[in-house]
């Protein structure tokens, strides 16, 4: 771990506390909440994030990796973990209907759904 990480409080350990501070009491939410850390941070802390990731990880690594039936779980449990870490303006990007749009549009065709990232993206 770097420095520049242990000055600035951002660690594993903290993204494993968002985890469970974003899914207590409910336990299907907790699964989503450590698939989104894993797939966000693989394990390391909410410093290895920008923007551009995170965007790429819910628009394409999302419906590229995972069924379909865990895009909108995962986009949401991500949005709960965000805010857990005070990452408001990733949260409101994961939260967001252009979020969602691009993830109805993966399920509609993959050529649109990843048309509408790339657009999004640019």
């Amino acid at each position: 771990m770097s420095t520049w990480a242990n000055i600035g409080g951002m660690t594993a350990e903290r993204v494993d506390a968002a985890v469970e501070r974003s899914c207590s009491g409910i336990p299907p939410f907790g699964e989503w909440a450590q698939v989104a850390a894993d797939g966000l941070t693989a394990g390391e802390g909410e410093e290895v994030l920008v923007q551009a990731f995170v965007q790429d990880f819910l628009w394409y690594r999302l419906p590229a990796k995972y069924p379909e039936r865990a895009w909108l779980p995962l986009a949401r449990a991500a949005t709960a973990l965000l805010g857990e870490l005070g990452l408001q303006r990733y949260a409101s990007i994961a939260g967001s209907d252009v979020t969602t749009t691009i993830l109805e549009a993966w399920r509609e065709d993959p050529v649109k759904g990843f048309a509408r990232y790339r657009a999004a993206a640019d």
